[in-house]
């Protein structure tokens, strides 16, 4: 997704006035290739190659001048591996802006990964425009027989395609964050960041390559021209990534780049007047959907491709190459037409595939609840991506979608974006931040390739968001969910059973409450509800949804009807924040209409959502009644409040328990359970919840022997209670301590 909010400053403050360093014409010398550092095993190694000028050549442009290194390893394996042109700067602090100055002249670097002790021959070879490459040096790289790191290797799939690895098999389970472009100290602000992350037990962080962050080639004077200076800071990146234990997932575009006239954020994401491949800045491409099927532009990218893979390749902290940050939002009746974008995804993933030696995963990404099976199907698509916003129950559905993805696509799931909101941090609608600590321990329990990564990544901060990750990490150390191998534990999450009604309980007062709508439009919901008692009026989101959709949605048309036994003196309150079109709202008692609001769209009223201020309230007669919110008119209005007073409860009880996440080793369990008054957005804003009696959980097919069990609070990590089980029949009964929120069990031998 995209904040809205640009680094301060925007963009970098230059002490050089070209921002491409120039090519200069050497005298003539033999080429030679000369070490910067010793090759170590499985470290990056990095050569400066000297006495091949230029010429006159675009050095980022391969059909004009192309350097190769092949090299040989002691077993005799020959792979190529491509050197770029590199210019160096030095990096000042100033009045809280980092300033970048050009050091000396451009060069050709090669990056190797070495995989082998021993002599590796290597020669170097050069082709200019379409004439035969010619060898222009050779000779031996001596990589000396020591160990490698503790964790050595690139990122590659696990064996049970659910999780990822490194070369060595060692599990890598992700947990981190988005920090996709940060403030105006540039990379300074990078090493504040990595160092929390490292001391909070995070270990990935997603970055975008974007117009005013490390912009390659996302400038109108770009195509082909790669700025230097952004080249330069995504490697401090991925050094200070090496010093804090941390790994890079580089998105390469994002959606903007096609956008023309999408009026969110202000217009700030129309960037396609931008884009280099746009014809009126030079480029191959009339409009936007041409980048994807003109073949001028693929032959472009597929050079900036050679570049990254040449410049960053090499980086065993290279979580995978993502094409695009939700490309989709730019689909149809967009500028964008999908199976154009599908099929380039396809060819550019095969390129990859072909040219990159060091084998990293390639994957992509869908806008905010979009599952496109298209992208994911593809095989040369290593990793799906699914970005999670305005959803409820977050534990229990990022869990559903790790099996989901899982089952149906038979690779990993990375849930690369998660906000309770993507209009902005609502830090008042989880004020808590219950609903990130469920998504962060869903994910991660829930069979995805580790935890969520939250957007919003300064305010989240700010709100002391950090703490949750020292948490979890403190939990799942001690469970050792980060080596071996796990899986999930029983079927798939799914929604509770609908409450039923039943009959008023005698004596009991009625209560009033507020109905918790789902306000995440996109998942059908049944529009019906039984208001048995507290906990589903606090829990109606599973039911009904925020959205009235009126009569333009044809067969999607949604209202809201819940049914309950009312006592004297009560009413509803529906009040309106937002609205689309021309809304006519009406509200039905039993079938008939008490109650009408027109919103008529303002004359002359630009398309989209417009705020609004308006309600609905009525008074309800003693007795059993049914009770709906109807839109006759067009598109939709939100429901931002509904207010209940004087419901009654019923006999029906609580209709629903807690409900429990949980991930098992051989011999080892961890269990995540959230109260069923607190499962989000339920309780956002309570500053507690009830007490809820724990539940027993079974683990089946459970290994014979003892084990302890000890249950922690997942907001601090701290202990609250241990106790022993022991098998029965196959069977280990885990039972929780009395909670009010939520709780985590971790369950290893005795």
């Amino acid at each position: 997704m995209f904040s809205g909010h640009l680094p301060r400053g925007r963009g970098l403050i230059l002490a050089v006035a070209c921002l491409l360093s120039a090519v200069t014409i050497r005298a003539a010398e033999p080429a030679a290739l000369h070490a910067r550092g010793a090759a170590r095993l499985w470290q990056p190694a990095e050569f400066q190659l000297t006495g091949v000028a230029a010429e006159g050549a675009n050095p980022f442009d391969p059909d004009q001048i192309a350097l190769d290194a092949v090299i040989t390893t002691p077993a005799g394996h020959s792979r190529e591996f491509p050197l770029f042109w590199f210019q160096d700067y030095r990096q000042e602090l100033a009045d809280g802006q980092e300033t970048l100055a050009a050091q000396g002249d451009g060069e050709w670097r090669l990056r190797w990964l070495p995989r082998e002790p021993g002599a590796h021959r290597y020669e170097v070879r050069l082709r200019r425009g379409a004439a035969a490459p010619v060898v222009v040096a050779t000779g031996v790289i001596t990589v000396a027989a020591a160990p490698p790191p503790d964790r050595f290797g690139v990122v590659e799939l696990g064996a049970d395609r659910r999780y990822l690895r490194t070369t060595d098999g060692r599990p890598l389970r992700l947990v981190g964050i988005n920090l996709c472009w940060l403030g105006g100290r540039g990379t300074f602000d990078y090493e504040d960041w990595f160092a929390q992350m490292r001391h909070s037990g995070q270990n990935v962080a997603r970055l975008w390559l974007s117009p005013w962050w490390l912009s390659l080639e996302q400038r109108p004077d770009t195509l082909t021209h790669y700025r230097m200076d952004a080249a330069w800071q995504l490697d401090r990146l991925f050094a200070l990534a090496e010093q804090n234990g941390i790994y890079l997932l580089p998105c390469l575009d994002y959606h903007g780049m096609f956008q023309e006239d999408d009026a969110q954020w202000g217009g700030m994401t129309n960037q396609w007047s931008e884009n280099p491949y746009n014809l009126a800045n030079g480029g191959p491409c009339r409009e936007p959907n041409d980048f994807f099927t003109n073949a001028e532009a693929r032959r472009a990218y597929t050079k900036r491709l050679r570049y990254l893979v040449a410049r960053y390749g090499a980086n065993p902290r290279l979580l995978a190459w993502e094409f695009y940050n939700e490309i989709d939002n730019v689909f149809e009746p967009r500028s964008l037409r999908e199976p154009d974008v599908l099929a380039w995804h396809q060819e550019m993933a095969r390129w990859l595939k072909a040219h990159d030696p060091f084998g990293h995963l390639v994957t992509t990404s869908l806008t905010g609840g979009s599952d496109r099976p298209g992208f994911w199907q593809l095989p040369e698509i290593d990793v799906a991506m699914y970005h999670s916003y305005e959803e409820i129950a977050p534990a229990r559905r990022l869990a559903w979608i790790g099996r989901d993805f899982a089952a149906r696509y038979d690779k990993p799931v990375i849930i690369g974006e998660y906000g309770v909101s993507s209009a902005g941090w609502d830090l008042p609608r989880d004020p808590h931040l219950r609903g990130l600590r469920q998504a962060l321990w869903g994910a991660a329990l829930g069979g995805t390739a580790g935890t969520a990564l939250p957007w919003w990544w300064q305010e989240l901060r700010d709100a002391g968001g950090t703490r949750l990750y020292a948490a979890l990490d403190a939990v799942l150390t001690r469970a050792g969910w980060a080596e071996g191998a796990w899986w999930p534990v029983g079927p798939a999450p799914a929604a509770p059973a609908a409450p039923v009604l039943g009959e008023p309980l005698p004596a009991v007062p009625a209560f009033a409450g507020e109905l918790i709508l789902n306000i995440d439009h996109r998942r059908p919901l049944s529009g019906r509800l039984a208001l048995s008692g507290p906990l589903a009026a606090a829990r109606a989101f599973e039911s009904l949804s925020a959205y009235v959709l009126g009569t333009g949605w044809g067969d999607k048309r949604q209202s809201l009807t819940f049914e309950g036994w009312w006592d004297e003196d009560a009413a509803v309150r529906f009040h309106f924040h937002l609205a689309e079109g021309s809304p006519d709202l009406a509200v039905m008692i039993d079938g008939r209409e008490v109650a009408r609001l027109p919103l008529e769209a303002p004359a002359g009223a630009a398309r989209g959502q417009r705020p609004i201020d308006r309600e609905l309230a009525v008074t309800i007669p003693a007795g059993r009644h049914e009770i709906s919110l109807v839109n006759h008119g067009t598109l939709w209005a939100r429901v931002d409040r509904c207010e209940v007073r004087g419901l009654r409860p019923t006999d029906a009880g609580e209709w629903t328990g807690p409900e429990t996440i949980a991930l098992r080793g051989p011999d080892r369990a961890i269990l995540y359970t959230v109260s069923p008054w607190m499962v989000y957005p339920a309780g956002a804003t309570a500053a507690t919840g009830p007490v809820v009696p724990g539940r027993a959980y079974d683990l089946m097919e459970w290994p014979a022997g003892d084990f302890q069990v000890t249950w922690y609070d997942p907001a601090t990590g701290s202990a609250l209670h241990s106790t022993r089980a022991t098998t029965r029949d196959g069977v280990l009964t885990v039972r929780p301590p009395n909670f009010t929120e939520d709780i985590v069990a971790v369950v290893l031998p005795d």
